[in-house]
């Protein structure tokens, strides 16, 4: 379990007697009693984080500091975020309303310089559909 100062951390560890002395073994004890924990149904699981979390919490109010200092500036950016897309759409629905209107004023004026003409019915359709073939009776 010797580590050159050369070699970089992400090697293999390689499993060595050494480590089935005393000196490990609080290590495999908990080790092995995570194992178990992981075999155990997940609702038990919760429970066991639900009692311990404020145990933890209360033997390390340093962390509990650092959590409440990481959730008010989430708080910040979340309400840094919204003012943003607020600010954002209202920019575009104001755009979006300029050219809704500009589009309407332009068919208006198109409309208003065209005369009114009935439409045209489709000749070359309706010749067509005369030069089909009609289906015999006894199909």
């Amino acid at each position: 379990m010797k580590a050159n100062k050369n070699e970089p951390y992400n090697n293999k560890v390689k499993f060595e007697t050494s480590m089935l002395t005393p000196r490990y073994l609080l290590t495999w004890m908990g080790m092995g009693f995570l194992y178990l924990l992981t075999l155990c149904p997940i609702k038990f699981q919760l429970f066991l984080g639900g009692q311990l979390g404020p145990i933890l919490l209360f033997l390390s109010p340093q962390r509990k500091r650092i959590a409440e200092r990481l959730e008010m500036t989430q708080e910040e950016l979340y309400s840094m975020r919204m003012k943003t897309r607020n600010n954002m759409f209202k920019k575009l629905s104001s755009v979006d309303d300029a050219i809704t209107n500009k589009s309407i004023e332009i068919i208006q004026s198109y409309e208003d310089s065209q005369p009114h003409k009935a439409p045209k019915p489709y000749p070359s359709t309706y010749k067509l559909c005369l030069s089909l073939p009609k289906p015999s009776p006894g199909r």
